[in-house]
């Protein structure tokens, strides 16, 4: 039987995962990750400050399976999913975002940033590899824009977290 603390993280994973495949499913890819990366990395940032460890690895697990529906590359997608989530677990943690109550800015949002420049490059390596042609002002475009809205999204999770959510028993 689930506790409930376990049944909060569950459905704050399976809310968070539908929501990134429900922005993910109307854009073509690779043109997505000009409009996704923000939501995505705002809800694994905060899929971290609420669920813990876990909660981005999780969320990215489940929307990475949830978006390989509408994909010919379900590995690559499930993969990259996982890993974006896997990537905000490790470096939350590498730079101390979370302690207790308290998150930091500017380390989440660095932690973002980070994550979704690696992602992303993962991201365009293995479309290049397997000969999908991308022009490269595009590859250029998504590099900068994953950036800065990754940086966008993890500020953004802090600033929710500590104008809102903390205040609330979740």
């Amino acid at each position: 039987m689930l506790t409930n603390r376990r049944a909060r993280d569950v459905a704050i994973i399976a809310l968070f995962s539908l929501i990134i495949f429900i922005e993910k499913a109307f854009i073509p890819p690779p043109y997505d990750k000009f409009f996704t990366i923000l939501i995505e990395s705002l809800l694994l940032c905060l899929g971290f400050i609420i669920v813990g460890f876990s909660g981005p690895i999780a969320i990215g697990l489940v929307s990475g399976l949830l978006a390989s529906m509408r994909s010919g590359l379900a590995p690559f997608t499930i993969t990259l999913a996982l890993l974006y989530g896997l990537l905000i677990s490790i470096l939350s943690k590498v730079f101390r975002v979370k302690a207790d109550f308290n998150v930091n800015k500017g380390r989440l949002a660095i932690t973002a940033g980070i994550a979704s420049i690696v992602v992303g490059l993962l991201g365009i390596l293995i479309t290049i590899m397997i000969g999908l042609p991308i022009p490269t002002i595009v590859i250029a475009l998504i590099f900068i824009v994953g950036l800065i809205q990754g940086i966008i999204g993890g500020y953004l999770a802090a600033t929710i977290w500590i104008k809102i959510l903390a205040k609330v028993k979740i």
